[in-house]
């Protein structure tokens, strides 16, 4: 029996080893991103709730059908309840699509930057661990434009939009919109736009769903840009959220003349054909102040979608042989997205780097060559894209 367990311990030993180093590898790389980058755990005034967790406000419009009949705001009852459950992959065809409303997002004290905290399968979440949505509310198109006007004027008169991409649901695209604005230290309002994104692995559905929101997100800028009251609106689209973004620009540039400008805009991982993003940049100076593309060659996502299309998206396109535009900045993310285990796709909201030079862009303005994490290529004239420093 000793000589039993002398043979136990001579296997567990370097096992137990192997398993503490590197325990102590990834506590060490975690402890001097934090330490490099001061990034607070608290973005604003937050008063710990009972349970050690802050809420992110976080308004929203939807063309997603809900499951239920029963869910909607009326004039008669303006406000009510719904669940992030309640809007599926489908769409809502009816006479007027748009569903308004606002939600709030537990972020626990333990949150960590670019971290979507979830529990494991089969465990229920807990906003004391997790990135829970913890309410939602409906409202009329009337309601909800008081309310963004007024939350609007309290936080600091500016905005953020984010309109996810493909393959997520609308109960993802809340939390991802709570964790960009908290990570990013953002101290004005969240406001999602999401649209009937399957939550699964069928891309062509998804591109149709894409494209058939176009006018719905188009309508819901203009509202944003006219009715809330914000002198600053930041906009952040994701992978095939992009599509639907630059369309729905191109018909705003087109149709006004005199809507005011959005300020920053941020392409992540944007799944676009190259040429037909040329194209459609010409909207940009008529409708934003500057525009920031996020590239990687790593990006398996994009490369799965150039296989299916035939063509390079210019997410996967880093680098460039010449400018994409007036006033747009490439950068090339593949060094911050090189990840063995992951698709690659969402390291704009997941790597702390960039999430850090993201919120250069949108928190201060800064231009590339004023942000300490990016080198210029070629190092000599006008760089024609942006790399981050190894």
């Amino acid at each position: 029996m000793a000589r039993f367990w002398r043979k136990v311990a001579a296997v567990s030993f370097p096992i137990t080893v192997v398993l503490v180093l590197v325990t102590l590898c990834f506590q060490f790389r975690s402890n001097v991103g934090f330490k490099a980058l001061k990034i607070e755990k608290q973005p604003g005034p937050c008063a710990l709730e009972v349970g050690h967790y802050c809420r992110v406000t976080v308004f929203f419009a939807t063309d997603r059908k809900s499951s239920r009949s029963s869910v909607g705001a009326t004039e008669d009852n303006p406000l009510a309840f719904a669940r992030a459950t309640d809007f599926g992959p489908n769409r809502n065809d009816s006479d007027n699509p748009l569903t308004f409303g606002y939600l709030d997002v537990s972020i626990p004290a333990e949150h960590k930057v670019g971290h979507l905290e979830q529990p494991l399968p089969f465990f229920r979440q807990d906003p004391q661990h997790d990135l829970v949505v913890l309410n939602v509310h409906v409202s009329t198109k009337t309601l909800f434009s008081s309310m963004l006007s007024r939350a609007v004027q309290l936080g600091n008169n500016e905005a953020l939009i984010f309109v996810h991409g493909y393959h997520v649901t609308f109960e993802e695209a809340a939390r991802r919109t709570a964790q960009l604005a908290w990570d990013l230290q953002f101290r004005g309002i969240p406001i999602l736009f999401s649209w009937p994104s399957r939550g699964d692995l069928l891309y062509t559905a998804d591109e149709d769903s894409a494209s058939w929101a176009v006018p719905h997100l188009k309508a819901f800028l203009e509202l944003v840009a006219q009715r809330s009251g914000a002198r600053t609106i930041h906009i952040i689209a994701h992978s095939l959220g992009n599509r639907s973004l630059m369309y729905a620009l191109q018909q705003i540039s087109m149709e006004h003349s005199s809507m005011p400008k959005f300020k920053q805009i941020v392409l992540a991982a944007p799944d676009i054909d190259t040429d037909i993003f040329r194209q459609l940049a010409v909207a940009f100076p008529s409708t934003a102040d500057h525009v920031t593309v996020y590239a990687s060659s790593h990006d398996r996502a994009l490369a799965l979608s150039s296989l299916i299309h035939q063509f390079s998206p210019i997410g996967r396109q880093p680098g460039s042989s010449r400018p994409l535009g007036t006033e747009i900045d490439l950068i090339d993310a593949s060094v911050m997205s090189d990840d063995l285990f992951s698709l690659d796709h969402s390291y704009y909201a997941g790597n702390v780097l960039v999430l850090e030079d993201m919120a250069y862009v949108i928190r201060a303005g800064l231009l590339p060559a004023n942000r300490m994490l990016l080198d210029p290529h070629p190092s000599a004239g006008l760089p024609l894209y942006w790399t981050f420093r190894r």
